[in-house]
């Protein structure tokens, strides 16, 4: 299903359903979380895994599935070692989410491509929250965060979702810049 088609749906004031925690599910069915990257660590190591999941909302009836990217931006890949990837493994987190929409809906579906600003940190943050994670990240200014924000918009764009979707927006940065 085409935006057009789902904004003409919500105008008739139709309800949608959007998939849940993409990275929650995943752990419920025995994916290891990373705490630098989330859920991208899935794209390597548990694709299957991913593509099980997508299939899991679909059969619940949702109308919009949510690409597995919610951690995938450069900074949050680039402590694993994985910075090379960035594009490669957007890119399979959305054919996963069209794959599953191919083989296992019954009816057209909504691909919504989620860029976060996880791993980035917001003015006023504890010293806590800032070394929370378990790899060290390379500090970045905001300039390179926008940067890091916006590749992962255009190559999730480039890869055909439907829509993009702003998740964890407490930073101004995802929230205010990125969509400039």
């Amino acid at each position: 299903m085409n935006l057009n088609e789902l904004e003409s749906r919500i105008s008739m004031g139709e309800t949608l359903l959007l998939a849940g925690a993409i990275g929650t599910q995943l752990q419920r069915l025995g994916v290891p979380m990373d705490n630098t990257a989330w859920a991208a660590a899935a794209l390597v190591t548990h694709p299957s895994t991913v593509l099980q999941m997508h299939r899991m909302y679909i059969d619940q009836g949702v109308d919009i599935i949510t690409t597995n990217t919610y951690s995938s931006a450069r900074h949050n890949l680039e402590p694993l070692g994985l910075c090379d990837q960035v594009a490669e493994l957007n890119l399979r987190a959305v054919h996963l989410a069209m794959e599953a929409r191919e083989r296992f809906a019954p009816r057209p579906l909504t691909i919504a491509g989620s860029i976060s600003s996880f791993g980035l940190t917001a003015s006023g943050e504890s010293e806590r929250a800032l070394h929370r994670h378990a790899r060290t990240r390379t500090e970045i200014s905001e300039s390179q965060a926008i940067a890091n924000l916006k590749e992962q918009a255009r190559l999730l764009e480039d890869a055909g979702v439907d829509l993009l979707i702003a998740e964890c927006t407490g930073s101004k940065i995802l929230r205010e810049r990125v969509y400039e």
